[in-house]
């Protein structure tokens, strides 16, 4: 497929992780965001949107879910 995953999205999923109190492997970061890719690329092929409510209320939740505002979230 046409989709790369470059060093800042694993430091990023990485930094993620450990906010939520996981200290994960450098595999284990790339093997989810490789799998998230190809459950995006599946969506696409079925014609499936999402929202940008959808999308906002996901970021609350993860925020909610980590302990932080969802500001403090977009700026870190």
């Amino acid at each position: 497929n046409d989709t790369s995953i470059t060093d800042t999205q694993v430091n990023a999923r990485q930094g993620l992780f450990k906010l939520e109190g996981r200290n994960p492997t450098q595999k284990a970061v790339v093997d989810e965001l490789i799998n998230e890719a190809l459950m995006l690329q599946e969506a696409e092929r079925l014609g499936i949107k999402v929202t940008q409510d959808q999308v906002d209320n996901a970021f609350v939740n993860v925020a909610r879910g980590i302990k932080v505002s969802a500001s403090n979230l977009r700026e870190i």
